[in-house]
């Protein structure tokens, strides 16, 4: 009879258990990047109280006689499902759809979230809101904006107000189609801007002036305020619509010098003219600039995000420049993985090693801009959850009444 007693105390226990992560779940369900649990039972110890037996010569066998003795709280589980993603409309919030994490750091030690929540504090470093523990990353080469995934991560820093120094002009990227069927002594003109080591713009006028079938010849002028060696009458020769030859040679670009400069610049030496994307077929004319190298100075303004992860800065001379790129973290048993408050998690023996990585690559999930992810408790789900604990809870309390009773009676035989 203390048997059942005892079983019936042993569910009320795991109930009580279970409705406590039902609460913590209910509780938490605008919590952002919260990942629900579930607490499962399993049976108690048995108590035997006849062995088996194997069938003998006249008789059959006999199975085990056991007794349970009640239930026990068996795991309680993550589910790393993925939550519902919601515009926020700004440009610190993250969210990852997909698998993987968010690193944070507290001096040498790392943890992991799935909320995204991000403000910059006063040195410009990207931090959680919450606790202010900074987001990592890649930093980007200050110069070129190059991101080398290959380096060992750091805290990732938007310098707000950093001074991009002017760079002089080194190419230029034509494209754009000239009429093959204008007539000869047709003139196509186009002109580009180019920056000299100071950062100031002077304009290069191009003129294409169409001199047999399928030949043209590029004349260069300027405004005025540089002289230009290495051959202003450039001859282009284009076979099946395509450019064959610039200059006569097999290179399809050509190379000129710009020198006295107006301003005492100095000279640029070799400013690379990249003609081969130009076509000749029947159409109007498109033939200009498309992209170049060059810039005045300037000082970076605004900052985005994008599904790689990069952090993209926006300088006032309407350069763009990367700053880094967000890292993410990965597990092969994110269910291993030890909560530590504040939506975060640390490495487990059972969670394996942090693998890190850029977003959408080796599993990992991409990156998206002004969204939150949201909590993944489903409220319907918990709450018929919490009416099947409450009525386990109400019989195993009836478990207890009835063997009451029942000792009652027993007491009750003495008298």
């Amino acid at each position: 009879m203390m048997r059942s007693l005892y079983s019936g105390v042993a569910g009320l226990n795991a109930h009580q258990t279970r409705m406590d992560v039902i609460g913590h779940n209910i509780s938490n369900v605008n919590t952002v990047g919260y990942k629900k649990d579930r607490a499962t039972f399993q049976e108690m110890l048995s108590q035997m109280v006849r062995g088996p037996a194997g069938p003998t010569g006249e008789r059959g066998g006999i199975n085990p006689m056991q007794i349970g003795l009640g239930v026990q709280v068996g795991s309680i589980d993550t589910n790393h499902q993925q939550g519902s993603l919601e515009a926020t409309g700004q440009n610190t919030d993250l969210a990852i759809d997909g698998n993987g994490f968010f690193i944070l750091r507290d001096g040498e030690e790392k943890f992991y979230t799935r909320a995204g929540n991000l403000s910059m504090d006063s040195e410009g470093y990207l931090v959680n809101s919450g606790n202010g523990l900074r987001l990592q990353g890649w930093r980007a080469d200050r110069a070129t904006g190059t991101i080398n995934t290959d380096q060992n991560i750091s805290d990732i820093r938007i310098p707000i107000g950093d001074v991009m120094g002017a760079q002089p002009s080194s190419y230029i990227d034509f494209t754009g189609n000239l009429n093959s069927e204008g007539e000869l002594e047709d003139i196509h003109q186009t002109s580009v801007s180019i920056y000299d080591e100071f950062g100031s713009r002077h304009e290069l006028i191009l003129e294409l002036e169409k001199t047999a079938n399928n030949e043209w010849n590029l004349t260069l002028s300027n405004d005025g305020s540089f002289n230009i060696d290495g051959g202003t009458d450039i001859p282009l020769v284009f076979e099946e619509g395509r450019l064959s030859t610039v200059d006569g040679g097999d290179d399809l670009f050509s190379n000129i010098e710009l020198n006295n400069f107006n301003n005492g610049a100095n000279d640029i030496e070799e400013l690379q003219l990249r003609l081969e994307e130009i076509t000749q077929f029947s159409g109007e004319y498109s033939a200009e600039a498309n992209n170049l190298d060059g810039n005045r100075m300037g000082s970076l303004q605004s900052f985005t995000i994008d599904d790689n992860g990069i952090v993209i800065g926006t300088y006032t001379n309407g350069v763009t420049r990367n700053l880094g790129q967000v890292a993410v973290a990965n597990f092969n048993n994110p269910d291993g993985l030890i909560k530590n408050g504040d939506t975060m998690y640390s490495e487990s023996v059972n969670s394996g090693i942090s693998q890190v990585g850029q977003p959408g690559t080796g599993g990992r999930g991409e990156m998206r801009t002004a969204v939150l992810e949201m909590s993944n408790v489903d409220l319907a789900e918990e709450f018929s959850s919490m009416i099947v604990t409450q009525r386990g809870y109400q019989v195993n309390s009836r478990i207890i009444s009835t063997v009451d009773q029942m000792l009652q009676e027993l007491a009750n035989m003495a008298r």
